[in-house]
């Protein structure tokens, strides 16, 4: 069956790193906001498309930050991100 944006989209940076860890798979980091209006276009037109789901299933990990969550403001800073949306590949070891 096709893979889902609901069943690749991790919301939780720890598990879907704990993921890629065990998978020894790379991780994709999509980083946004919910007023973000380019954020939205991306995840529509690229991110949750069936091409882009179907590579993301087959060999990586994803997740998406909400970066209004506070609890995201670490994640923000060790991965200097000034502008949304901002994506990237992290090894499974977390090095971009």
């Amino acid at each position: 069956s096709d893979p889902s944006a609901a069943t690749i989209w991790l919301t939780d940076f720890a598990q879907a790193q704990a993921e890629a860890e065990r998978l020894q798979r790379p991780l994709v980091v999509h980083f946004y906001t919910k007023w973000c209006a380019p954020c939205r276009v991306m995840e529509r037109e690229v991110l949750n498309t069936p091409a882009a789901l179907r590579v993301l299933a087959d060999g990586f990990v994803a997740v998406k930050v909400d970066l209004e969550k506070p609890a995201h403001a670490k994640l923000q800073s060790r991965y200097g991100i000034n502008e949304m949306p901002t994506d990237l590949v992290l090894s499974h070891d977390g090095k971009v």
